[in-house]
């Protein structure tokens, strides 16, 4: 006897445009590591944005405010190893929380981080896994 597979979740999508955005960097300087020395950067993106499309019921999120964070982080260890963190994306929409986080390389930071703070991209649109018990997987991430 076959078993069924469950149905994959259904894909939501939501537009937001973006309001404001605060870059900060952070680096720490560990020595207290089995490995040696280890350098720690991180750099962050703080992003208000308002949703102005949703296709997720309820829509009660509609017109309302979300906060996305774009991050970037890698270590640097003594023997010259770089190690960056991978990619995560992940939404919450659960009551008053509205929320998005995206770690992205490096290189794909500093280049859309540059270009939010210009105001040359001022919506995100996103594909996600319609959530459960508030939080989601982001399917895709589009700026424009």
């Amino acid at each position: 006897m076959t078993r069924k597979r469950p149905a994959p979740p259904p894909i939501e999508t939501l537009s937001a445009q973006i309001q404001s955005a605060r870059p900060s960097y952070f680096i720490a300087d560990d020595t207290s590591t089995k490995a040696g020395r280890i350098r720690t950067d991180e750099a962050i993106l703080d992003i208000d944005a308002e949703i102005i499309d949703i296709s997720y019921l309820p829509k009660k999120h509609a017109g309302r405010p979300i906060s996305i964070k774009m991050v970037s982080a890698s270590k640097y260890g003594s023997d010259g190893r770089i190690e960056n963190a991978s990619a995560l994306m992940s939404i919450t929409l659960r009551g008053n929380a509205r929320s998005l986080l995206y770690y992205s390389q490096v290189v794909v930071f500093w280049h859309l981080a540059s270009l939010i703070v210009a105001r040359t991209i001022t919506l995100i649109d996103v594909r996600f896994d319609r959530p459960v018990y508030g939080s989601g997987r982001i399917d895709s991430l589009h700026f424009r």
